[in-house]
Formats: C-alpha cells, sequence, structure tokens
C-alpha cells in the first residue's frame, strides 16, 4: 500500500503588513484504510489445541507415547515431592524463612499434589481416548 502524505499549508495574508501567515492543514488522503477497512484473517479451525492430523501414524504414535510418558512422571514428582523434606529444607529456601514456612502448609502441599493428580489423570485421559487420523 502507497501512503503519501499530501500536506498542503495554503497562505493567507501578507508579509508585507506584519501579521504571521496562517497555516492550515488538509485533510488526510483519501488511500489511508480506517479500522473498519482492515480485514482480520481467522484460522479455519477454532481450536486452540495443537493437532497431529497432518503428520505421518508412527509419528502421531510417537507423540502420544512421549505426551503420556511425560504427563505421568511430572505428575508422579508432583504427588510425592511436596510430602518429602527436600520440598522445604533446601539450599534455594535458606534464604527465605517465610517462603519456606508458607510451603510447609499443608493446602500449599495439598494445591502442588492436586496439580500432580490432575497431571496424570491427563495422561491416561489422552492415551484413552486416542485416534489415529489419516495423514492429509
Amino acid at each position: 500500500m502507497d501512503l503519501e502524505k499530501d500536506v498542503h499549508v495554503p497562505v493567507s495574508g501578507s508579509a508585507s503588513n506584519g501579521s504571521k501567515p496562517e497555516a492550515s492543514v488538509a485533510s488526510p488522503p483519501m488511500n489511508v484504510p480506517t479500522p473498519s477497512a482492515i480485514k482480520v484473517r481467522t484460522p479455519d479451525s477454532q481450536s486452540v489445541r495443537p493437532t497431529t492430523e497432518g503428520l505421518p501414524i508412527w509419528m502421531q504414535r510417537v507423540f502420544l507415547v512421549i505426551f503420556v510418558v511425560l504427563c505421568i512422571e511430572i505428575g508422579i514428582v508432583l504427588v510425592a515431592v511436596p510430602w518429602r523434606p527436600v520440598w522445604s529444607d533446601n539450599a534455594l529456601l535458606a534464604n527465605t524463612p517465610h517462603l519456606r514456612s508458607f510451603l510447609r502448609l499443608g493446602f500449599v502441599r495439598g494445591i502442588v499434589t492436586g496439580i500432580g493428580l490432575l497431571d496424570i489423570w491427563i495422561g491416561i485421559w489422552e492415551a484413552v481416548h486416542y485416534r489415529e487420523r489419516k495423514p492429509a
């Protein structure tokens, strides 16, 4: 799009009478798009979730195995670690006693354990509801 700025400054009055010339700026050029004329492209699919439709079947299966194993491993760590001494007695929390006492609270440990259980559930759910999609 070619945007050219043509500004016309008409001068009225004369400089000989001691008055300053008055300047007025013309309206903006007509070829500038208005906000209502700008079109926004939307994706065809309304899903935000990444799909594996265009991938070969073997790659879909490998992706599923890696995803499920990763979800279950992270979930097990999040379930077990908050109840171990390493959760609050470590070098990272040595200088912050308020954070250490906060992390020792039961509801904080429970929230982290719940996130771990949710992560395990997501991994198992993805494995059970797996469907192979034909490559395009």
